[in-house]
């Protein structure tokens, strides 16, 4: 109904006559318009949440998974094996109306947000060079907002080349030598061990006269 006749359009007597329950049942459950908003919001924000970590499951582990797991998913042009519909297809709508749903009331953004300093956790932990992550992020962002909005033509060979150029930022081969380290290993101060461990080179052998004055000291022992 809200990609149909947006925000405005939407009122509890159309939705409980397409859902085909009584208005009085909606309100047990939706009391309000902007309940029922927000519980639309949450659901779809849930339903990318859980989408986003299955791919991500599926990534092998190492540097750049949480990136290609975004890249995967959300710039995909060809529908899976079986499959009639790839998920960004399946999303556009569903990506729409909650962003209808916002701007009409900016209030309701908070499952974003969550979701998104979720994201930011992720790319922290990504160990990819600072801001690569981010980059890929921003992408597949703005690519959503040029489908959403219309606002400019997405296709197939646009979509492969954005997905080469971002796999070409992302590859192994240009990680630093040594893992980024996260920004609590960065705070602990490092601390010197009090052991001093002796050069090889200051350690003297006994040489050949020490032992024969030894000798006589053992006999007398004796």
């Amino acid at each position: 109904m809200i990609a149909a006749n947006g925000v405005p359009g939407l009122t509890l007597d159309a939705v409980a006559k397409q859902a085909g329950v009584s208005k009085g049942g909606l309100l047990h459950h939706f009391p309000t318009k902007n309940a029922l908003l927000s519980a639309m919001i949450e659901r779809h924000v849930a339903e990318w949440r859980g989408d986003v970590m299955r791919t991500y499951d599926q990534q092998p582990e190492g540097p750049g998974r949480f990136s290609r797991a975004l890249i995967k998913l959300c710039l995909a042009d060809k529908p899976p094996k079986g499959e009639k519909e790839n998920w960004s297809d399946a999303m556009h709508n569903s990506c729409r109306m909650v962003l209808t749903a916002v701007v009409q009331d900016p209030s309701l953004v908070q499952p974003i947000r969550d979701l998104y300093r979720d994201f930011a956790r992720l790319i922290e932990e990504d160990n990819l060079e600072p801001g690569h992550a981010d980059v890929v992020v921003a992408v597949v962002d703005g690519m959503w907002l040029y489908w959403i909005c219309d606002i400019n033509a997405i296709d197939s060979n646009r979509l492969t080349r954005v997905r080469a150029a971002l796999a070409k930022l992302i590859q192994v081969d240009q990680l630093p030598a040594e893992p980024i380290k996260t920004r609590r290993e960065k705070q602990q101060p490092k601390t010197r061990s009090s052991k001093r461990s002796t050069p090889r080179s200051s350690i003297k052998k006994p040489t050949t006269r020490s032992l024969t004055k030894a000798k006589p000291a053992r006999r007398a022992a004796r």
